[in-house]
């Protein structure tokens, strides 16, 4: 896990002046959203006991954040929304088992009523077509879908092998 103390700004130096809020070195980079968020001048001093060890703006946040996430390449970027207490990460996992594909990842966050959740997977496939499918017959509902637009080779097979099961009627 990512920790404060591995995303200190190599930009920043702490002046005796500074009055800036402080947190622990240990602190879980995800929980320093909105401590920096809530900052007037959008930096944190980063201490270890009563070492000072630096400062965290919003860009060394960024790039910390950042080497938590791995790049997009044969993927693609499913949102999908539920009730809150239908959310299980096993049935949707599953689900995306089912086509023969892997979740790297999920983010889940409430809809801006409260009344659903939005999940933000990523799954290692290019073309979506069968994830999405898959997600529906579990009863998630899709709400947005991020691809490259080159369709995978193995639908493209499957659509050629289709075609020719027909020509052969």
């Amino acid at each position: 896990m990512i920790k404060a103390s591995d995303i200190i700004s190599p930009r920043l130096r702490v002046q005796p002046t500074d009055k800036l809020p402080e947190v622990s070195g240990d602190t879980p980079a995800i929980a320093l959203l909105h401590p920096l968020l809530d900052s007037n001048q959008r930096q944190l001093i980063v201490k270890n006991g009563n070492d000072i060890h630096g400062i965290i703006d919003a860009n060394s946040l960024l790039e910390g954040l950042t080497q938590t996430v791995t790049p997009l390449e044969e993927c693609c970027l499913i949102e999908v929304e539920c009730i809150p207490h239908d959310f299980s990460a096993s049935r949707l996992a599953q689900a995306i088992e089912d086509t023969n594909s892997h979740l790297d990842g999920f983010w889940t966050y409430p809809s801006p009523c409260g009344e659903m959740t939005h999940i933000v997977m990523r799954v290692r496939r290019r073309d979506p077509q069968r994830v999405i499918s898959s997600l529906e017959r579990y009863g998630f509902s899709i709400v947005d879908v991020y691809h490259d637009d080159h369709s995978d080779a193995e639908t493209d097979m499957m659509r050629l092998f289709e075609l020719q099961t027909l020509m052969n009627i």
